[in-house]
C-alpha cells in the first residue's frame, strides 16, 4: 500500500514537471549552447552546435543570467538557445519575474513603451545589444552589426525613454529652449521692455518682431521714418552663452561666402524686410538636450536665465544706431514625437 501510494506521488510530480515543458517550433536557424558559457564570448570561443529551422524544441526554463535565451531540450539533450529563434515566445512570458503585469499584452504582442525596463524590452527585441553608459542614469543600447535594422534605445534610470527602430523614430523627445526678450540698448541707452513683449521691440525708428530658431535668429523689420534705412550686416555680432563673439551673416549668405564682405540690406521708408541672422559658424545656441520629462525635472533645468545677445547696427540719415537685443531663456519644453 505504502508503495503504491509512493508510486503514485511519483507519477503526478513527474506529471506535473512535465506539464510545465512547452514546445516551440523555431521559425530560423538556431545556435545550440552548451549550457554554463559565458555567451558574451566571441563565438568561435564557445562550445555550440545548430539546430534547423523548423525543428522542435522543448522549453524548459529561461535563462535567468540575462533575457536573451531560453534552456531548451532538443534531442534529449538541455542546452540554451536565443528567443528571438522561436515562433512564439509569449509562452516565456510565465517564467520571468521581472516582466510587469500593466506590460503584458504589449509584450505579448511586440509593442514597445515608453517606462518599460531593460528585461521587458529585451524580451520584445530579443536581440543582445551593446550597452553605452552614458553618465550617472542613463544606458543607451545600440546594436552595430545590424546597419539598415539598427535599433536603438535609450533608458533613463532604468526606464525605456527613446526608441528608435529601421531608421524611424518609434517615439522620443526633443528639447527647445524657449528664448524671450529681456533688454534693448541703443547706443549705449538702455531702452524700455515691456514683459509681455512677445519678442517684439518698437520705437521712432523701428519696429521689430524676433524669432529665436535653434542656431539662427529670424526677423521682420518695419523702417517708420521718412527715409531708407541700411541694416550693415557687416558691423553686425552675435554673443552666445558662454560670452563669445561671433560674425552673423544673412540668410542668404552661402557658405563659401560667409567670410566675405556683405552688402547692406536697404529698407525704403514706410515697407518692412523679413531675413534671418546667422551666427558664423553656425551651431546649436545650448547644445544640450533632456531624454525625458523625468531627467530635466531631475537636473532642475540649469539653462534657465542663460543670455544670448546680438549687435544689430542700421545707418538712418548717415548716423549709425547700434541696437543691442539681449534674450535669455524662459522655459524649457520637451516635445514627444511618436510613430505609434
Amino acid at each position: 500500500m505504502i508503495r503504491q501510494i509512493l508510486f503514485l506521488l511519483f507519477l503526478c510530480c513527474f506529471i506535473s514537471a512535465h506539464s510545465q515543458i512547452k514546445s516551440q517550433i523555431g521559425v530560423y536557424k538556431a545556435y545550440f549552447f552548451k549550457e554554463g558559457q559565458d555567451l558574451s564570448k566571441p563565438l568561435e570561443s564557445l562550445d555550440y552546435s545548430m539546430i534547423k529551422k523548423g525543428k522542435e524544441v522543448e522549453i524548459i526554463s529561461v535563462d535567468t543570467s540575462d533575457v536573451y535565451h531560453s534552456i531548451v531540450r532538443y534531442k534529449g539533450k538541455n542546452g540554451i538557445i536565443h528567443n528571438s529563434v522561436l515562433s512564439d515566445r509569449r509562452i516565456l512570458i510565465p517564467l520571468f519575474t521581472n516582466l510587469r503585469e500593466e506590460y503584458l499584452d504589449d509584450i505579448a504582442n511586440g509593442i514597445l513603451k515608453e517606462g518599460m525596463n531593460e528585461s521587458e524590452v529585451g524580451f520584445i527585441i530579443g536581440i543582445q545589444p551593446k550597452i553605452q553608459q552614458k553618465g550617472e542614469n542613463i544606458v543607451r543600447w545600440y546594436y552595430p552589426n545590424l546597419i539598415d535594422k539598427a535599433p536603438d534605445f535609450l533608458f533613463y534610470k532604468g526606464k525605456l525613454c527613446s526608441a528608435e527602430m529601421y531608421r524611424k523614430v518609434v517615439f522620443r523627445y526633443y528639447t527647445t529652449f524657449n528664448f524671450s526678450l529681456k533688454s534693448v540698448e541703443l547706443n549705449g541707452e538702455k531702452k524700455s521692455v515691456s514683459k509681455n513683449n512677445n519678442n517684439e521691440y518698437e520705437d521712432e525708428y523701428i519696429k521689430i518682431n524676433w524669432e529665436i530658431l535653434q542656431s539662427s535668429l529670424s526677423f521682420n523689420i518695419l523702417n517708420k521714418t521718412n527715409r531708407s534705412l541700411k541694416i550693415l550686416w557687416n558691423n553686425m555680432s552675435f554673443t552666445d552663452v558662454s560670452n563669445n563673439s561671433r560674425r552673423v551673416v544673412s540668410g542668404e549668405t552661402r557658405v563659401i561666402h560667409a567670410n566675405l564682405e556683405i552688402p547692406s540690406s536697404v529698407i525704403s521708408k514706410g515697407s518692412s524686410l523679413s531675413d534671418i541672422a546667422v551666427p558664423y559658424p553656425r551651431k546649436s545656441f545650448i547644445v544640450n538636450y533632456y531624454n525625458c520629462p523625468q531627467e530635466l525635472e531631475d537636473m532642475g533645468k540649469p539653462e534657465i536665465g542663460k543670455e544670448i545677445r546680438i549687435l544689430f547696427p542700421i545707418e538712418y540719415d548717415g548716423n549709425v544706431k547700434e541696437y543691442i537685443f539681449t534674450f535669455h531663456v524662459n522655459e524649457i519644453t520637451l516635445s514627444r514625437k511618436s510613430s505609434l
